[in-house]
C-alpha cells in the first residue's frame, strides 16, 4: 500500500509529536498543531522536520515582539541542539552565535537591560560546543569572526541595545574559543553606555532584583536545560537580633546591704481600737448581721 498525501501528513505529524518528546524541545502541541496547518495551508511540504522548524520560527517572532530576549536565547540553544542531531553542523553553529550575541548585548525579558556588572557570559560548554563544531567543519579562527558577522548580520535579531558592537563581540568569540575567560576590566572602555531615559528599553543604574516568583526560572530536567539562563534571585534576609541561650546569675545583695535591710524599722501596723465598734446601718440590723 501507498499513503496518500493526507495519509503522510498525519504520520509526520505524529513523528513531530515524537522528535519533541525524544528531544525536549520544549514545544506545545498546539504550537505543532499550528505550524502544521500553516504548512498546509501555504502547500508547503509537512514533513516532520519542517513542522518543527515552522514551531520554532512561529516563537522566534513572538520573542522578538515581545522584547522576551532571554526567551529567544535559550530557543536559540535548543535549535543549535536540533541542528546537531540533524548533522547540519554549520546551521548549528550559527544557531550558537545568536546564543553568542544576546548574552554579550545584556538584554533580558520584558525588554530590561542588565547592568556592565551583571553581564552574563556564555557558559563554557557552549563555547566548547562552539569550537567542536568548527574544528569538524575545518574552520579557522579568522574564518569563524568572519562567519560570525555575516550570521548574525543576515538572521539576527534588532536589538534595542547592545553593550558591544558585532566587531568587538568577534574579538571576544576568539579570545572564549582560545580558552580565555571574559575580561570586563579590559573591554569596559569599549562598551556601549546606555540610557537610563530611553523608552526603547528599561535599564537600572543599580542591580535590580525581582520580587520572590517574578524571575524566570527554568525547570532543568535534561543536561540540555542547563545551559539555560535563570532569572531568580534570592531576596535579602533581613538581619536578625540574636538573644543568648543561656540564663544569667540571679542578683545577690552584698554582706553590708542585707545588714542595712534588717536594721530598718518595721512598718507600723494600724491596730483597731478597742470600745470603738463600727455603727451598722439598719439594712444589717434586720438582717441580723
Amino acid at each position: 500500500y501507498i499513503a496518500t498525501m493526507d495519509g503522510r501528513r498525519e504520520m509526520n505529524s505524529h513523528m513531530a509529536y515524537i522528535l519533541n518528546a525524544r528531544g525536549n524541545y520544549g514545544l506545545t502541541e498546539g504550537e505543532i498543531g499550528e505550524a502544521q496547518r500553516t504548512l498546509a495551508a501555504r502547500r508547503e511540504p509537512c514533513s516532520a522536520k519542517s513542522i518543527l522548524l515552522r514551531a520554532f520560527q512561529q516563537k522566534i517572532e513572538i520573542f522578538t515582539m515581545g522584547g522576551e530576549w532571554t526567551r529567544l536565547r535559550n530557543l536559540y540553544f535548543t535549535m543549535g541542539n536540533f541542528y546537531v542531531r540533524q548533522d547540519e553542523n554549520h546551521t548549528a553553529l550559527t544557531m550558537l552565535y545568536l546564543v553568542f550575541l544576546l548574552d554579550m548585548s545584556g538584554m533580558e525579558n520584558r525588554n530590561r537591560l542588565v547592568t556592565y556588572e551583571e553581564l552574563f557570559p556564555t557558559q563554557k560548554g557552549i563555547i566548547l560546543l562552539m569550537n567542536q563544531l568548527r574544528k569538524e567543519l575545518g574552520m579557522s579562527e579568522m574564518a569563524v569572526k568572519t562567519d560570525f558577522l555575516s550570521s548574525i548580520a543576515r538572521m539576527g535579531p534588532r536589538l534595542p541595545f547592545s553593550y558591544f558592537s558585532p566587531q568587538v563581540m568577534a574579538r571576544i568569540l576568539v579570545e572564549r574559543l582560545r580558552g580565555f575567560d571574559f575580561d570586563r576590566t579590559r573591554y569596559i572602555s569599549e562598551a556601549n553606555t546606555p540610557d537610563a531615559s530611553s523608552k526603547a528599553y528599561h535599564y537600572r543604574s543599580v542591580p535590580f532584583s525581582p520580587p520572590e516568583g517574578r524571575g524566570e526560572g527554568r525547570d532543568n530536567s535534561s543536561p540540555q536545560d542547563s545551559f539555560g539562563i535563570r532569572r531568580r534571585h534570592t531576596p535579602p534576609v533581613p538581619p536578625v537580633m540574636r538573644v543568648s541561650g543561656f540564663a544569667t546569675k540571679p542578683f545577690v545583695p552584698s554582706p553590708g546591704a542585707r545588714k542595712k535591710l534588717k536594721k530598718r524599722p518595721e512598718a507600723h501596723k494600724k491596730t483597731a481600737v478597742k470600745g470603738k465598734e463600727k455603727k451598722k446601718n439598719w439594712i444589717a440590723r434586720l438582717l441580723g448581721r
